[in-house]
This record gives structure tokens, C-alpha cells and sequence, in this order.
């Protein structure tokens, strides 16, 4: 199919008049447009809001983790780029990684051999998609993660000779996503049972299970010299309990030792969202002993949340499907707060304090970063306005991407094709199982379910042809 799809290409390119540039612009002008426009908007972005978008909570971990060289997949990012003392060099570099985003897609469709114009269509969300380009003015790992997962993935489709050097090459991208952010994890067994399928040799399939365990491996290791756990993340427990919050019965199970501290008499109906019982002051947390984000408080709350699905598979899978299906609404809503959507929208008219005491540890975080000249934040109009203007309207919304989804369903039926709408659901719903809905979560998931509704319409065209 591919080596068909070169040779009609070179067969085009023989005919053509003309100088070879004008033929490569005549062939590629609809995404070389859509590719003009999506660079346009990114340097309004770094006009118009300076250095970088960087808000409470992860963004000064991630920095405190980069400065002291704890574990961290983001945080090693962050720490390569350090050298530069800029924040502003951080948002180029992921405006750059937005871009070859867009670009990748563009070329697995056109290798492929969809229509240039399809694939350029298929490109365009990644583009010019208004969230798309906020969040990569964040200072926060979902850039990172998106062109990771998306180079190994068009890597394993593209590939007719899945050798051991397509695997090691695909594996340390998929570990170096699973590092960057947990949502990866699940998405390794996802890639060895999609080359499972692809009948690939046994020693193959070695290669990319040794490649992706060794990263893996290597890590916890290094976890465990700064925390004395060897995990990935002191977290994944203390999410999962605060997702199981939102129905978990204590008079259906029975919760052993501390355990018992974390559960609450409110009813499921009138509980706060999960991003509450893990930072609000008020939370059951408080009651545990020492640091709340501790390893000990992390094994606490895995246990409760295992012992609360186990109990009540029923309402975990319902507090699911609930959670998956705000990803598909027409419009945003206020979840799980206003001030969470805030942070999505290029709606910033002043500096938050944090940036402007030099007392905050936020404020010396950035001044660590940048060797005691951090950058001070501005917001330059009129390229902000024009931002703040272009983002009401120019977005995938929910619906859409739901239309996407049902398109590349006929994709799930090819042996090649099928990982592309599998990734797409599953980076939607495995925050949501894991922890809680996120409007940016679903941002990672465009991608793959635009290649996944090219790929299935074509199918359906051709049957119907």
C-alpha cells in the first residue's frame, strides 16, 4: 500500500511541468497553507502572552523536580532546556512539537495514500484548534506526551518491516511517554497486542518489551533513591481514591486500619469533584498522618479505591461513562471548576501574584530556573485580544470529536489501522478511570482520532464505490 502510493507519486511528479519547488507547492498547498496559518498563530501566542502560561500546582513542581533532578519524565525535559535560562525558550520548543505534531499527522496519512487534501484536512485540528495552541503555552507535560505517543504509533502503522531496529526505536518513544505522563502505561499492552496482531517475529516483540522495561526499570530505580519506593509516581493511588470518591459506599466494604479515615458520609450526589478530596483542606486525607503525597499515604489509598471498585463495579463503571461523555459535549463546561477552564483559555489580563512577590516560592522557582533573572510576565495586545477573540470559535468541540470517533470505527476493522481509534478512546477514558475528566486530557486524543476518521471514511467509500 505504501510502496503503491510512492510510485503513483513519483509517477505524478515525472509528468508535472514546471520546477520542482513549484510542483511540491502545487501537490502540498492546502496543508502548506493550513501549516502557515497554524505558525502564525503560534507567534501571535509568543507575542501576546510572555514568557509562558505557567499555572499553580504541576507547572511549579515540574520546575522544583527540573531544579533538584528528581524523577520526573516533564522535569527531564525541563532540565535539558535549562541551560538556556528561559521559559520563553521552553514555549518555543512546544510550539515547535505542536507544529511537527500537525506535520506527522500529515505524512503517516499521505504515506499512507489518503488525498493530500484529506490529510490535510485530517492535520488541521492540530493546527489551528485554539486549545491546541494554549496548551502548548503551558507549562505542563501534555505537549511532550502528545508527540511521543504520536511519533511511536506512526512508526509501528507505517512500518512494513517491523525489525528489531523499528522496535527499539518505537519502544524507547513509548516508555519516554509513559515516563512523561501515567496515561502511557496502559498504552504499552495497547501496542503489544496491536503488533500481537501484526503477527510480528517473536524476537521483535522481545526487543520492544526489553527496550520499553529497561527506560521503566531505570527509573524506578532512580525513584526509589530519592523517595525509598520503587514506583513511578507517588500519586497513582491517591488519584485513584479521589476518583472512587465519587461513589464510594464505606457500608459496602469494608476499609482496614487508616483506611477508615478516608471515607465520608456524604451522599454520592452532593460531593465535590475528586480534584477536592485531594487538594481541599478539608479533605479525609488530612486525617492520614505525615506528608499528604507521601508513599505511605499513596499505599493507603490504593488500597481503599481497590477494595471500593471491587465492592462496586457497578457505580465505578457508571462514574466512567459519566466522566467519558463530558468529552463529548458541544460546549465547554465549568469543570471540574471555573478556575481549572480559566487556566485552558487565553483569558489572563494580569500577572498572578506568585509572580509578582519575590517572596512566593513560586516566584523562586522561576528566578532558580532562569539564574535569577526569571521573565517578567506580560500580556501584549493586541495580540492577546485577537487570541482571546479567535479561541471562542476556533476549536474542535466535543461533538466533533465524538463525529470522529464514529467515522474511524470502519478503521478498527483493518489489522493495520485499528491502534489509531483504540489510543484515541483510550486517552480519553483512562484519565477519567484513573482520576478525574479533564478537558486538556482530551486534547492528546485529536490526533489520533482525526488519522482513525480518514482512515475509516476512506473504508466506507470504498465499499460503497
Amino acid at each position: 500500500m505504501i510502496v503503491g502510493a510512492r510510485a503513483r507519486a513519483a509517477r505524478s511528479a515525472a509528468r508535472a511541468p514546471g520546477p520542482p519547488g513549484y510542483r511540491w507547492w502545487r501537490d502540498h498547498r492546502t496543508f502548506l497553507i493550513i501549516l502557515a496559518a497554524g505558525c502564525a498563530l503560534r507567534l501571535i501566542a509568543m507575542l501576546g502572552i510572555q514568557p509562558i502560561i505557567a499555572p499553580p500546582g504541576d507547572s511549579y513542581t515540574y520546575l522544583s523536580d527540573a531544579l533538584a533532578f528528581r524523577p520526573s519524565g516533564y522535569a527531564m525535559f525541563l532540565r535539558l532546556l535549562e541551560p538556556a535560562h528561559s521559559l520563553t525558550v521552553v514555549a518555543l520548543v512546544q510550539h515547535v512539537m505542536g507544529v511537527l505534531a500537525g506535520v506527522l499527522v500529515y505524512l503517516m496519512l499521505c504515506r499512507s495514500g489518503l488525498p493530500r487534501w484529506a490529510a490535510a484536512l485530517a492535520a488541521a485540528p492540530c493546527l489551528l484548534d485554539a486549545y491546541q495552541l494554549e496548551l502548548e503555552h503551558l507549562l505542563l507535560a501534555d505537549v511532550l506526551f502528545t508527540l511521543l505517543l504520536l511519533t511511536a504509533v506512526t512508526i509501528l502503522v507505517l512500518s512494513d518491516d517491523l525489525g528489531p531496529w523499528t522496535m527499539v526505536l518505537a519502544g524507547l518513544l513509548l516508555s519516554a511517554a509513559a515516563l512523561t505522563r501515567s496515561a502511557g502505561l496502559p498504552l504499552l499492552a495497547l501496542a503489544g497486542v496491536y503488533l500481537l496482531l501484526r503477527r510480528i517475529p517473536r524476537r521483535s516483540l522481545l526487543v520492544l518489551a526489553t527496550v520499553c522495561a529497561l527506560p521503566l526499570a531505570a527509573f524506578a530505580i532512580w525513584f526509589h533513591a530519592w523517595y525509598g519506593d520503587f514506583s513511578l509516581t507517588q500519586r497513582s493511588g491517591l488519584l485513584l481514591w479521589s476518583r472512587t470518591m465519587s461513589f464510594a459506599d464505606c457500608s459496602k466494604f469494608r476499609p482496614v486500619g487508616m483506611e477508615r479515615l478516608l471515607c465520608t458520609a456524604a451522599p454520592p450526589e452532593d460531593r465535590p469533584p475528586p480534584t477536592s478530596f485531594l487538594l481541599g483542606r478539608d479533605s479525609p486525607l488530612s486525617g492520614l498522618p505525615g506528608r499528604r503525597f507521601s508513599a505511605a499515604n499513596d499505599g493507603i489509598a490504593h488500597d481503599f479505591a481497590v477494595r471500593a471498585i471491587l465492592a462496586q463495579p457497578g457505580d465505578y463503571l457508571d462514574t466512567v461513562l459519566h466522566g467519558t461523555g463530558r468529552a463529548f459535549t458541544w460546549d465547554r463546561r465549568s469543570y471540574p471548576s471555573r478556575a481549572v477552564v480559566a487556566t485552558y483559555s487565553f483569558g489572563y489580563r494580569e500577572p498572578p501574584r506568585l509572580y509578582q512577590s519575590k517572596r512566593s516560592p513560586e516566584y523562586a522557582l522561576l528566578a532558580g530556573y532562569s539564574q535569577g533573572r526569571p521573565e517578567p510576565w506580560r500580556v501584549v495586545q493586541p495580540y492577546a485580544g485577537f487570541l482571546r477573540v479567535y479561541q471562542v470559535a476556533f476549536y474542535l468541540p466535543g461533538a466533533l470529536l465524538a463525529v470522529l470517533l464514529l467515522l474511524g470505527v470502519p478503521a478498527l476493522f483493518n489489522r493495520r489501522t485499528w491502534v489509531l481509534p483504540a489510543t484515541a478512546l483510550a486517552l480519553i477514558v483512562i484519565p477519567v478511570a484513573t482520576e478525574d475528566f479533564d478537558y486538556r486530557y482530551t486534547l492528546s486524543a485529536i490526533p489520533f482520532a482525526c488519522m482513525a476518521a480518514a482512515h475509516g471514511a476512506r473504508a466506507m467509500l470504498r465499499r460503497c464505490s
